[in-house]
């Protein structure tokens, strides 16, 4: 059995707003869910913190970690923790 989080949902995909991701976490563990841009830069981290099992949901509305709203293009969401890592490629449209 994996411990962890699993993600479950990230739509609409491609989007031109607000961008919701749920993911359900199995035990509560410390976990990460960032924002990258095609060439690996954190554009925004949207979860560092221990949390509980059960489900989440984080929303990512386009824009920086300083609240710049960015280009559209192709992202990655990666989510880490205990022993799930996984990246999601995502394109966010025009705005």
């Amino acid at each position: 059995m994996r411990l962890g989080c699993i993600g479950t949902s990230c739509r609409p995909n491609p989007s031109v707003s607000a961008l919701p991701y749920t993911q359900t976490c199995r035990l509560t563990a410390g976990t990460t869910l960032s924002i990258n841009d095609s060439s690996g830069r954190l554009v925004r981290q949207l979860v560092d913190s221990v949390i509980g099992a059960g489900p989440h949901v984080a929303v990512w509305d386009g824009s920086s970690g300083d609240g710049a709203p960015l280009e559209s293009g192709v992202y990655f969401r990666r989510l880490e923790s205990v022993s799930v890592r996984f990246t999601v490629k995502m394109v966010q449209a025009g705005r």
